[in-house]
């Protein structure tokens, strides 16, 4: 029995097509940038502060309250909520609450305002249209209706302000626009609700398509970074 073997030079040529392939389908990559609408958040609820809830319960506007030392509070200012009219002086103790208990509230809050507006709207029965990032604050402020520092509970009236912008499913977004030409990826980039402006760089840049694997595209957002920085700066302030 005898066997053929294929000569150098196909070898060598199956070879390079094979590492052309590659190139062509693996190494190209793109980052998309989105300019996305942001909308003005305006809450205003009822927050009840208890401390014999170990959880936060959004749709019913409780969260945990904390009793903490008031002479050991300086390294909770950024954690916690601290309000000098729920302050016990007798026991040197102050009732607070934490920032993250509070936004989680406010993101369940935010996410039925939005909801509404996009049902609203004609047209919004999007499946890329996710969620709302979680809201930037840009004004805060607590009245107190009710307290009763014995039992470690009070309640809030809570008037906040500040910008959201829409999440989006990436996953998805990014299988719709796989292999696309930069043209017809940025059209359907903006014609989705929220995104004003999509900017593509690719690489190699004479390559006018989008990867053929999605997980070569990276998108940011422009806006949310801005706001989230602005957020971030706001609290290394407080």
């Amino acid at each position: 029995m005898s066997y053929s073997f294929p000569t150098f030079k196909i070898f060598l040529s199956f070879l390079s097509f094979l590492v052309l392939m590659f190139f062509l389908a693996w190494l190209p990559w793109a980052e998309i940038s989105l300019a996305v609408e942001q909308e003005p958040l305006s809450l205003d609820f009822d927050l009840n502060i208890r401390s014999d809830f170990g959880k936060v319960l959004p749709e019913l506007s409780i969260i945990p309250s904390y009793y903490l030392d008031s002479q050991d509070l300086s390294d909770k200012t950024s954690s916690y909520f601290l309000i000098d009219d729920l302050r016990n002086l007798e026991e040197g103790k102050v009732l607070a609450f934490r920032r993250e208990d509070v936004k989680k509230v406010v993101d369940f809050k935010a996410k039925l305002i939005l909801d509404e507006f996009i049902s609203q709207e004609e047209g919004q029965a999007d499946e890329i249209t996710k969620e709302v990032f979680w809201p930037v604050l840009t004004e805060e402020n607590f009245d107190i209706l009710t307290q009763d520092l014995n039992i470690e509970r009070a309640k809030l009236r809570v008037t906040l302000k500040g910008e959201v912008v829409t999440n989006y499913d990436w996953s998805l977004l990014r299988k719709k626009i796989v292999g696309q030409s930069l043209r017809e990826a940025r059209l359907l980039l903006e014609e989705v609700k929220g995104i004003n402006k999509a900017k593509i760089e690719n690489w190699p840049s004479f390559y006018s398509r989008l990867p053929l694997f999605y997980s070569r595209i990276k998108i940011k957002i422009e806006d949310y970074e801005r706001l989230r920085s602005k957020e971030l700066n706001r609290d290394e302030e407080q």
